[in-house]
């Protein structure tokens, strides 16, 4: 339900660009269960370079949903993670 938000409200409330020193990089977090979503916080991060990039995320719990392009779920604490070229992470708690 998180990426199916219906409201500008609702995505200006939810919603929060990450910080990233890089501009091949893009990523955001959707808040506070968005949308009534049972994952309280969720990261998507696309990798438009031609290498892989490392990311600093808050440490925790955190499962990934999708990484180098392939959907299974794996498990992070935090920290760094990596992005493989052009591609998307996305992870949630």
């Amino acid at each position: 339900p998180a990426f199916r938000m219906s409201t500008s409200s609702e995505i200006q409330e939810k919603l929060a660009f990450m910080d990233l020193d890089d501009p091949l990089l893009l990523g955001y977090w959707l808040n506070q269960n968005a949308n009534k979503d049972t994952w309280e916080t969720i990261g998507v991060i696309f990798n438009g370079s031609s290498i892989e990039k490392t990311i600093v995320v808050p440490t925790g719990k955190w499962t990934i949903e999708l990484a180098n392009g392939i959907f299974e779920r794996a498990t992070s604490e935090g920290g760094k993670m990596v992005i493989a070229p052009k591609s998307a992470l996305i992870f949630h708690n």
